[in-house]
């Protein structure tokens, strides 16, 4: 790259002539500024970059002082924001359903397993699974079985930007499990006595409430009793819980959030980038209506020039309650209305203009932006399809990936953790046999092997779809497995076993499918059925 030709300017050569020093310090200097200008991102002399010098912080500083409002804010937005609770609520049942259901999938191979026996295991395994997921025992608390508390944690991660999960365990009669779940609101998770953020002993230094090595691993996590703030006579204490416990180094907290920048300890809402121009928009929308709201009223002043004879001046007695009631110190428009003045006032209105046939293409540029926030489409955002169906498959595509890599990193974060904490306790009390689980990690995470299935992507077009489906798994690009995964949700196994009850049910009673095309075979290569009768004058023996 070519530097820069720098020439000495008057000013220059005034200082350079008083002061040679400063003179070489300021030339040096001026060059700098003009190497700065080979990409004019860094530029800082032209006039529209000149006021952008943000400053350069690491990801906790950047975080730490913005944290607690954005919380805030994305509570109210979810609250009172259609636009933040239909886009969250819709995620929420795209990614999660009812909730994301465990299929074992048990490494056979490297257990020396025939497959017989992997599977009874594997089906042994779900049965246990579900008597604990599908009860409300598993929570805490006693009212969430185990997709509703997956709902909470990733709706809570949207909003706040991070959830916290404690695993304690608890003896209850009826249930054979100890293990719970605990769900934390992030608010609760804060320094002890509010101490301030530093070193605590030694290599481990405490931030925000959790408690780091010099590698940045969590050591001990600082939970306050009850929320900050919370009406209560009660004094404020916090429990220390260990990150990680026992002889197996299981974890005791899950924290689950999406970690963007290395050293970055506590998440970010996912509302930040989108929660001015969604507060804007509101109170746009807000005066919007106000305005429309002042044009639907019809209302009649009445002024006088002279005072009316009889004294007092007459006041319109409203009709009903929707009328406006009328004081010498309070006027209200209502509809239908009519008021009387007194002597010499005069009524002067400002009158903001309503917005034009330009208003609806305006709010939609608006929510473009707040979807490319959010990552999701408009079209998804707004739940309004008048594009074609290429741009609407396109949409639906966009927003899928979103939703897949959020149900990855929920299922790493949180169902796959508590799953394999489950599997301790009902390993150890013998409910399932699985030798070598507490000898080797390699022979325990063959037993912990899991596929989580959820909602299926929605279809635009059941037809091609199921074509496109026949293709892929005719030339071997997908197995059918994996597309009933796709699909529905489904489990192709205990689809064929179904299948099979159900033949097996129609033929017992009497009845008979209608002969079905082999899998790549067209309808005229079937073999004729020997119960139907031919056309008369046909030959058996004609092709």
């Amino acid at each position: 790259m070519k530097k820069p030709e720098i020439k000495q300017n008057i000013a220059d050569k005034v200082v350079s002539y008083f002061s040679p020093a400063s003179g070489i310090k300021r030339m040096r200097a001026r060059k700098i500024m003009a190497l700065s200008d080979a990409y004019t991102g860094a530029s800082t002399t032209r006039r529209s970059m000149y006021d952008f010098t943000p400053v350069s912080q690491s990801a906790d500083d950047a975080i730490k002082y913005s944290r607690d409002m954005l919380v805030r804010r994305g509570h109210h937005m979810y609250r009172n924001n259609p636009i933040v609770t239909g886009s969250l609520d819709s995620s929420c049942m795209s990614i999660i359903g009812p909730g994301l259901q465990m299929h074992s999938r048990i490494d056979g191979k490297f257990l020396n397993l025939s497959d017989d026996q992997r599977e009874e295991m594997e089906t042994s395994l779900e049965r246990e699974w579900r008597l604990f997921s599908e009860s409300t025992d598993c929570d805490i608390s006693r009212t969430n079985n185990f997709g509703q508390l997956q709902n909470m944690t990733l709706l809570q991660s949207f909003v706040t930007g991070e959830s916290f999960t404690i695993l304690p365990y608890l003896d209850r009669p009826g249930f054979p499990y100890s293990l719970k779940v605990q769900i934390i609101e992030p608010e609760r998770v804060y320094n002890d006595q509010n101490k301030a953020d530093g070193p605590v002993n030694g290599k481990v230094s405490l931030y925000d409430g959790i408690e780091k090595d010099e590698f940045g691993a969590p050591i001990r996590y600082h939970i306050a009793d009850f929320f900050p703030h919370q009406m209560t006579s009660k004094t404020q204490t916090w429990r220390k819980i260990d990150a990680f416990g026992g002889p197996y180094g299981l974890r005791n907290v899950l924290h689950h959030y999406i970690k963007k920048r290395p050293g970055q300890t506590r998440g970010v809402s996912l509302l930040a980038p989108v929660l001015e121009k969604l507060h804007t928009l509101d109170k746009y929308m807000k005066a919007y209506l106000d305005i429309a709201l002042v044009q639907a009223l019809f209302t009649v002043f009445i002024t006088h020039e002279t005072q009316p004879s009889g004294g007092d001046l007459p006041m319109y007695q409203p009709d009903s309650e929707t009328d406006a009631a009328s004081s010498d110190d309070d006027y209200k428009m209502g509809s239908g209305a009519i008021i009387d003045l007194p002597m010499g006032d005069k009524i002067q209105t400002a009158t903001p203009g309503m917005p034009n046939s330009n208003l609806d293409p305006f709010i939609m540029a608006i929510y473009r932006e707040i979807g490319i926030g959010l990552n999701i489409p408009v079209e998804i955002l707004t739940k309004h399809f008048q594009s074609s169906f290429t741009a609407a498959k396109a949409a639906f595509n966009e927003a899928w990936r979103f939703y897949k890599n959020r149900r990855s990193w929920l299922v790493a974060t949180f169902c796959q953790p508590i799953y394999e904490r489950f599997l301790f306790e009902c390993i150890a009390r013998g409910r399932v046999d699985a030798p070598g689980f507490f000898d080797d990690p390699l022979i325990r995470a063959a037993y912990c092997g899991a596929e989580w299935v959820g909602p299926a992507q929605g279809h635009l077009n059941p037809v091609q779809e199921a074509d496109a489906i026949e293709k892929r798994v005719k030339n071997n690009i997908t197995t059918i497995e994996q597309e009933t995964a796709e699909y529905n949700g489904g489990q192709f196994d205990r689809n064929i076993a179904q299948r099979k009850r159900e033949v097996a049910l129609v033929k017992d009673a009497g009845a008979r499918e209608e002969p079905k095309p082999a899998f790549g075979q067209k309808p005229e290569q079937q073999p004729d059925d020997p119960d139907k009768k031919k056309p008369e004058g046909e030959d058996d023996d004609a092709s």
